[in-house]
């Protein structure tokens, strides 16, 4: 009698549904390490749906035609470069190869300048960017302090704004600033934000009718969500998600690191679904054995 108990008990010690209820979270986090490890590494792309947002604004970005200009406002704080960093990259890659002019600026915070021209540009065809030339295909023209005051004077008179490029080259030496002094020389705007974007929607849709496209974090997007269906935005990046789209979209898996920042969630999510799953046989399995319900 004691000899079967001791049989029993050793069972229900090595039974893997009941361990799962104690697992150290030492091994969970080994685990979630080793799966974002893989994704990293080798970033297998899981299939993901595309969005009609960030459809419209790979289709309005592709059939610009070559020379148009394109402002870009890069408007992300360094917390949020996880997720904006996989958006610049791929919005910047694709305008590059389309042979359009890009002029980038910031009316509320220079670091995101920085992080522009140091971390996203270094992956654009290697460095090479196609191809281009600083001044004459495109333009950093820096921080402008101001906000929405300085959006205002930007939009009428550009070279009253700000006078130089963040190089401090003047404005009216570079080749690419030539017919381009107010608001409505632009073909396209793009911010990369959050708060500010409403500012953009604004002055350069509602006050020069521009058409607005928009690259936010995951928790603003629902936000701006109502300014598409007025036509205000005509397409949104939703964060991490809407890179790894866009990679798709643009034939280049990983070269933002969305897509392996969706595999290794994806991976992450599978993994906890198991445990879970485990976990809660294990636990009704011992329920029943002791008789209870």
């Amino acid at each position: 009698m004691v000899g079967n108990k001791n049989t029993t008990e050793l069972k229900k010690k090595v039974n893997i549904f009941t361990r799962m209820q104690h697992v150290d979270v030492r091994v969970i986090y080994t685990l979630i390490f080793i799966l974002i490890s893989i994704s990293l590494l080798r970033p297998f792309g899981v299939p993901i749906y595309i969005t009609d947002n960030t459809r419209n604004l790979y289709n309005v970005i592709d059939k610009l035609p070559p020379g148009s200009k394109v402002l870009i406002g890069s408007e992300m704080t360094s917390g949020l470069w996880a997720e904006y960093g996989c958006m610049s990259t791929v919005l910047f890659d694709h305008l590059f190869r389309k042979d359009i002019q890009i002029f980038i600026t910031s009316f509320q915070y220079s670091s995101s300048l920085v992080l522009t021209r140091e971390l996203v540009f270094p992956k654009i065809d290697n460095g090479n960017f196609y191809g281009k030339i600083y001044g004459v295909d495109w333009v950093d023209l820096g921080f402008i302090p101001g906000a929405e005051t300085a959006m205002i004077k930007f939009g009428t008179n550009i070279m009253t704004t700000t006078s130089a490029d963040y190089l401090g080259t003047p404005l009216d030496q570079l080749p690419v600033m030539k017919g381009v002094n107010k608001a409505t020389d632009f073909n396209l705007v793009i911010v990369m934000g959050g708060s500010i974007t409403i500012q953009y929607i604004r002055q350069f849709s509602g006050q020069w009718g521009l058409p607005v496209g928009s690259a936010t974090s995951a928790l603003n997007y629902p936000k701006w969500l109502p300014y598409v269906s007025t036509g205000q935005i005509i397409g949104i990046l939703n964060g991490i998600r809407g890179g790894a789209e866009y990679e798709v979209l643009i034939g280049k898996i990983g070269l933002g690191f969305g897509a392996q920042n969706i595999d290794g969630l994806s991976l992450i999510y599978i993994m906890l679904f198991i445990l879970i799953f485990l976990a809660n046989v294990g636990y009704w399995s011992e329920r029943f054995k002791e008789g209870k319900r």
